[in-house]
C-alpha cells in the first residue's frame, strides 16, 4: 500500500542517463508485482516534458498510467491577487497596484513559458521584495523599488526559452495572459467547435468544478475588497498603532525564534556530549573485554604447557622404572626403588 510520488518524472527520459531506462523498467516491473499491487504511483512534471517522457521512454508506460490530471496555470491576475493578499496578511503596505504586478508577471512568463512557476513564482517575488525591504530596515512597507529590484533579479536569473520549446506553450499563454475580451473570443470559438458534442457525466463534473472555482474566486475577491475597505477606513493613528503592533509582533517572533535556536543548540550540545560519553564507554568496555580475552587465552596456554610438562616428566619416570638388566622388575621402597631379585 501507500503512495509513491515521483516529481519531475520526465528526468527519467534522459537517454544519456546510465540508469534512466533501467529505473523505468524496474518501476514498471514492481508495479506489476504482488507485493506492490496496492501501491499508488504518481508521476508529476511539466506537460510537454511529461508527454515526451510518456511517448519515448518505455512502451509499458502508457499502459500502466492511464489517468492524467492536468492543473491549469495561474493567470497574471491570480499571481497579483495572491501576492497582494499575502503581503497584507503579513502586515505589509504594498506600494504597487495589481496592474503593475500583472504586467511584470507576464514579462517573467513570456521570457520562458516552460519555466513558469505559477504560485511558486508569485511567492518567490513576495519573499524577494520582503528581503529587499528588510535590507532598507523598513519592515512595514513593500515599495515599488523593492518589487522592481526583485523582478529584475528574477528576469536576470530566468534562462531564455530555446527555439522550438515554446510553440505549444505560447498558444496557451495567449489565452492565459490575454485581455478579458480576447479570452471570451477564444471561449466562443471553443463553444462553436464543440456545439455538436453530446453532454456526458464528465461534462457535468467539469461544469461543477468550474462553478466551484468561480465561487471560490468570488469569495477571495470579496475578502480582498473587504480588507482594502477596512484599511481605508482606518485613521492615521490606528494605522500607526497597527504598524507598531506589527513591529512588536515581528520583534517578539524574532525573540522566540532566537530562544528556540538557543535551546536547540543547547539540546544538541547535550546530545553530542551524551553520545561522546556513550562512545567512550563503549570503547572502554570493548578494550576491557579484549584484555580479559587475551588474559584468559594466556592462562589457558600456561595451563596446557604445565600439563604437558607434567606428562613428559611422568613418562620419563615410567621409562626409568622399567626392568633391571637381569630382567627383574623394580619394587618401590622408602627412599627409592629395589630390584625384585634382591
Amino acid at each position: 500500500g501507500g503512495v509513491f510520488f515521483i516529481d519531475e518524472a520526465y528526468e527519467l527520459a534522459d537517454v544519456s542517463g546510465t540508469y534512466a531506462k533501467e529505473a523505468v523498467g524496474t518501476l514498471l516491473t514492481q508495479m506489476s508485482s504482488e507485493e506492490h499491487k496496492r501501491t499508488v504511483v504518481v508521476l508529476a512534471g511539466y506537460p510537454d516534458e511529461m508527454k515526451f517522457f510518456m511517448e519515448n521512454t518505455n512502451d509499458g508506460i502508457n499502459r500502466r498510467f492511464k489517468k492524467i490530471i492536468e492543473f491549469q496555470d495561474w493567470t497574471t491576475s491570480d499571481c497579483a491577487k495572491f501576492l497582494i493578499s499575502k503581503a497584507k496578511s503579513n502586515g505589509y503596505n504594498v506600494g504597487v497596484d495589481s496592474g503593475y504586478l500583472e504586467k511584470r508577471f507576464a514579462q517573467l512568463h513570456d521570457k520562458n513559458p516552460g519555466k513558469w512557476g505559477n504560485a511558486s513564482d508569485a511567492d518567490a517575488v513576495f519573499i524577494g521584495a520582503q528581503q529587499v525591504s528588510l535590507s532598507r530596515r523598513d519592515g512595514d512597507n513593500l515599495s515599488f523599488d523593492d518589487f522592481e529590484k526583485t523582478f529584475q533579479e528574477k528576469m536576470k536569473l530566468r534562462p531564455p526559452a530555446r527555439a522550438g520549446d515554446t510553440k505549444a506553450l505560447s498558444m496557451h499563454a495567449n489565452v492565459r495572459f490575454a485581455t478579458d475580451d480576447q479570452k471570451e473570443s477564444v471561449r466562443e470559438r471553443q463553444r462553436s467547435r464543440h456545439s455538436n458534442h453530446q453532454p456526458s457525466a464528465a461534462d457535468g463534473k467539469h461544469a461543477d468544478n468550474d462553478r466551484k472555482r468561480a465561487k471560490n474566486k468570488k469569495k477571495e475577491e470579496e475578502k480582498l475588497r473587504a480588507d482594502q475597505k477596512f484599511i481605508e477606513k482606518m485613521t492615521e493613528e490606528e494605522k500607526l498603532k497597527l504598524k507598531k503592533e506589527h513591529k512588536a509582533k515581528l520583534e517578539a517572533d524574532k525573540s522566540k525564534e532566537e530562544a528556540k535556536e538557543k535551546e536547540r543548540k543547547r539540546l544538541q550540545a547535550m546530545i553530542d556530549s551524551i553520545q561522546a560519553k556513550l562512545l567512550q564507554e563503549a570503547l572502554e568496555e570493548a578494550e576491557r573485554k579484549r584484555i580479559e580475552a587475551e588474559m584468559k587465552k594466556l592462562q589457558e596456554e600456561a595451563e596446557a604447557a604445565e600439563k604437558a610438562r607434567k606428562l613428559a616428566a611422568a613418562y620419563k619416570v615410567v621409562q626409568f622404572i622399567g626392568q633391571c638388566e637381569a630382567g627383574f622388575g623394580y619394587t618401590k621402597v622408602p627412599g627409592g626403588w629395589r630390584c625384585n631379585a634382591g
